[in-house]
């Protein structure tokens, strides 16, 4: 396993800080710079006070993201519901996407899930 497979793999139990990376792998502060360096130019790392963060193009898939996710209040079996269009025969379909694919459609999903309502909203005041 490879330096940076390593160091991705222990950023999915949750974020770190550098000192805490070292602590856990044994590697030098030089190669963690470059490691380091290497994910976050990739965009699979970010930096945010002092820990760092798994990420997808720049947005943290973990920690204090999802303190604010927009899709919490409706869970994630509500999103699938909808993703598979009321129907759970389509269900094992959603599962087997990809993570990228399934994030994407999420907040597709979490766009239209506002749309409706705000909808609901301003029938409501009528």
């Amino acid at each position: 396993m490879t330096r940076t497979e390593v160091i991705q793999k222990l950023l999915m139990h949750g974020p770190l800080t550098r000192k805490q990376i070292r602590e856990v792998t044994g590697y030098t502060e030089l190669q963690i710079k470059y490691v380091m360096r290497s994910l976050a130019a990739e965009e699979k790392i970010v930096s945010k006070d002092r820990l760092w963060y798994r990420c997808i193009n720049g947005n943290i898939i973990d920690g204090p993201r999802f303190e604010s996710n927009p899709l919490e209040e409706y869970g994630w079996l509500m999103v699938v519901w909808r993703m598979a269009n009321k129907d759970v025969l389509k269900f094992d379909a959603i599962f087997a996407m990809k993570a990228v694919e399934f994030l994407n459609y999420a907040l597709l999903i979490s766009d239209i899930l506002q749309a409706e309502q705000m909808e609901a909203e301003k029938a409501r005041r009528r």
